[in-house]
C-alpha cells in the first residue's frame, strides 16, 4: 500500500493548496505552470501556499530527485511531488485535513484530476472554499479541440450542477470571463489576471538583411504552426522561419512536416528543438518576429517573454493581447486575415536596424508595465483572501 503523503508534510498551516498536474522542474505543460511559478515568486512573500503535483513532466519523464511525499520548498512556494497513484482527492483531502488549508486552487477544468476533486468533493466534501481556473478551455478555439469528449462532460457538469461547489472560477481577462458565462452560465466569476515576472535586462541583437521570425510554443494543434507555416510562405523577402517547442502531438507536427516540405525558394525552415526556459528572452532576442497565430491562450505567457526580450509579435485576436499596434510592439490580427499576417511580418523584417531598436526599446518597456501593475497582484490575492485591503492600504 502506498504511504499517506500527508505523514512526510510539515506541520504548519498553508492558505492555499494548488493542484496542478504537472510542475516545476518540467516545463513541457506550458502555461499553466509559469502562471503558478509566476504566482507563487510574486505572491509567496503574502500567502502560504502548498502545490501539489505529480513527479514527473508531461512526456513521462520523472524527476528523479524529487521524493514522492516530501516537501520541497522552490520560488515562494512548498511544493509535493506524489506518484501517478498517489495524486488524487484522497491525498488532497488529508493535506487540506493535516495542514487545516482553507482554499483550494483547481488549474484547469477538463482535466481529469479536478474531475475527480469536483466528484470527490460532492461525495465527501472537503469543507473548503474551491477556487477553479480554467486556463483558457472555453475559447471558441480551445473547445474545438477533441469536441466531443469536452461537450459530454461538460453535460455531465451541468447534470450533477457540479458548478454549485466552486466558491469561484478565475477568469484571466474580461473576455474570459465571458467565456466562462457563455459555457457554464451565471456562476460566480473573479477576474484576476495572470502574472509576469520581473523584468531583467537583455542585449537585443538585431542586424539587417535575411529575416529571422521565430515560432516558439508547444507543437500542438491548438497553437497553429501549420498556419504559421502558411504565412511565410507568402512573405516575399529572405526569410528564415526557425520553429522552438516540445512535439507534443505527433500527428499534428507529421501535418506540420508535411506543410515544410515544398518550401518557396527565398525561404528556409527549420525545427531547433526545446528551449530551456532560462534561456527563452536570450533566444528572443535575435529574431525580428514571433509569429503566433493561436487558436486561444487566456494569457499567452510567451509573448510577454517576447517582448520582454524586445521581440515584436505578430499574434492572432484569439488573446488578451488586443493593443499592439497602437503600442508600436507588434500587431493583432484575425485569423481570416492570412495576407495581413504576411505583410506585417514582411514589414517588421525590412526595417532598418535604428527602428528595430526603438521598436525592442518599446516592446521592453511595454513589458515591464505589464510586471509592474499593482492592480494585477490585488486581484490575485483577491482570489485566495476574499476580504483582502487594497495593497496601499496594507501598506500604510
Amino acid at each position: 500500500m502506498l504511504p499517506d503523503p500527508a505523514v512526510h508534510s510539515k506541520p504548519q498551516t498553508y492558505e492555499v493548496l494548488i493542484i496542478i498536474d504537472h510542475y516545476l522542474p518540467g516545463r513541457l505543460a506550458g502555461g499553466p505552470v509559469t502562471t503558478i511559478a509566476n504566482l507563487a515568486h510574486r505572491l509567496g512573500n503574502q500567502l502560504k501556499l502548498l502545490i501539489v503535483t505529480r513527479n514527473y513532466d508531461l512526456d513521462g519523464s520523472h524527476y528523479s530527485q524529487k521524493i514522492p511525499g516530501k516537501v520541497y520548498s522552490l520560488g515562494g512556494a512548498d511544493i509535493i511531488y506524489l506518484t501517478q497513484e498517489q495524486f488524487g482527492p484522497q491525498a488532497f483531502a488529508s493535506l487540506l485535513r493535516r495542514h487545516s488549508i482553507p482554499t483550494l486552487y483547481l488549474n484547469s477544468f477538463f482535466s481529469p484530476s479536478t474531475i475527480k476533486v469536483l466528484i470527490w468533493n460532492r461525495l465527501r466534501p472537503f469543507g473548503v472554499r474551491i477556487v477553479l481556473a480554467p486556463r483558457g478551455e472555453f475559447s471558441v478555439g480551445a473547445l474545438s479541440l477533441k469536441a466531443s469528449k469536452k461537450q459530454a462532460y461538460l453535460a455531465a457538469f451541468h447534470k450533477f450542477r457540479l458548478w454549485r461547489d466552486v466558491t469561484s472560477f478565475q477568469a484571466s481577462t474580461i473576455v474570459e470571463q465571458r467565456d466562462i458565462w457563455r459555457i457554464l452560465g451565471p456562476v460566480p466569476v473573479q477576474v484576476a489576471t495572470d502574472l509576469a515576472p520581473v523584468v531583467q535586462e537583455i542585449q537585443r541583437r538585431v542586424k539587417e538583411g535575411r529575416g529571422r521570425v521565430i515560432f516558439l510554443s508547444r507543437i500542438s494543434p491548438k497553437k497553429n504552426l501549420t498556419y504559421a507555416l502558411e504565412i511565410v510562405k507568402q512573405v516575399k523577402v529572405p526569410l528564415d522561419f526557425h520553429i522552438y517547442g516540445s512535439l507534443e502531438d505527433q500527428s499534428y507536427w507529421e501535418r506540420c512536416q508535411e506543410a515544410m516540405a515544398d518550401l518557396p525558394e527565398q525561404l528556409r525552415v527549420e525545427y531547433r528543438g526545446i528551449v530551456e526556459h532560462e534561456r527563452v528572452r536570450e533566444v528572443f532576442s535575435s529574431y525580428d518576429a514571433f509569429l503566433f497565430p493561436t487558436l486561444g491562450e487566456n494569457y499567452g505567457h510567451v509573448v510577454w517573454e517576447a517582448l520582454a526580450a524586445g521581440c515584436p509579435v505578430v499574434v492572432s485576436d484569439q488573446t488578451p493581447w488586443q493593443d499592439f499596434r497602437n503600442a508600436g510592439v507588434g500587431d493583432v490580427l484575425p485569423l481570416s486575415a492570412r495576407q495581413a499576417f504576411a505583410d506585417t511580418v514582411a514589414a517588421l523584417i525590412q526595417e532598418p536596424v535604428p527602428m528595430k531598436l526603438e521598436r525592442a526599446a518599446r516592446c521592453m518597456a511595454y513589458a515591464e508595465r505589464v510586471a509592474g501593475d499593482k492592480h494585477a497582484l490585488e486581484e490575485n490575492l483577491a482570489l485566495f483572501r476574499p476580504a483582502q485591503a487594497p495593497m496601499d492600504e496594507q501598506e500604510a
